[in-house]
């Protein structure tokens, strides 16, 4: 296996348990603080980022992009 293909796969395989990692952390944290408590946290940062999204675009639809510029 020449050398190039060896540091492709290293590198994929490094991905996968990275991977795995991050996904078994909601598993860990339910486990931890229980069901209602990991409800909650996902239903807030849902609502987190609805809110932010939802701002984001009633600034954009009003074309509030800040103070106006100077014009030089």
């Amino acid at each position: 296996m020449d050398p190039e293909a060896r540091r492709e796969r290293y590198r994929n395989a490094r991905v996968m348990e990275y991977g795995s990692a991050v996904l078994s952390l909601p598993a860990a944290y339910y486990a931890v603080v229980g069901e209602w408590t990991a409800m909650l946290t996902a239903v807030a940062l849902a609502g987190i980022v609805y809110a932010t999204s939802y701002f984001e675009r009633l600034v954009v639809a009003r074309g509030d992009d800040g103070p106006p510029r100077r014009e030089r």
